[in-house]
């Protein structure tokens, strides 16, 4: 893929994602809270990071595999590392059962298309609804 080409590709995914809408869901105070929930990522001399805030708290986001070590996560490519952060995205907002089901199409929609020097953020409910736009319901 040229450069131009990408560039084309993540502005496009860029603002598509900065203008998503999520759709209308039933306002309860947890609901409320769950969605005040943010991901920042944020590329830093020893590797990338996303963290996870939620009003004043703000921790790392992070990913295992089945033995339970630690993955790296990336975005802005296609390959393992933004696969692992669809996935811990995804078990982040709606559950690792449908982290493992529907990883792979939130990597191609969403975390691939990311641009690769940071500065990122979504919402849980942008999550959620490209999530939907992946197949979950």
């Amino acid at each position: 893929m040229s450069r131009a080409c990408a560039a084309q590709l993540r502005q496009r995914t860029t603002s598509r994602l900065t203008s998503s809408k999520p759709p209308s869901e039933p306002r309860t105070a947890r609901a409320l809270r769950l969605d005040a929930i943010t991901y920042f990522g944020v590329q830093a001399e020893h590797g990338v990071m996303v963290i996870r805030s939620s009003g004043a708290r703000a921790g790392l986001l992070t990913a295992r595999d089945v033995d339970g070590t630690p993955v790296s996560l990336g975005w802005g490519y296609f390959g393992t590392g933004p696969l692992e952060l669809a996935s811990a995205l995804l078990a982040d907002a709606i559950g690792p059962e449908a982290a493992r089901r529907f990883g792979w199409g939130f990597c191609v929609l969403v975390t691939a298309l990311l641009p690769g020097d940071g500065g990122w953020s979504l919402t849980r409910s942008e999550v959620r609804a490209h999530a939907r736009a992946a197949g979950w319901r």
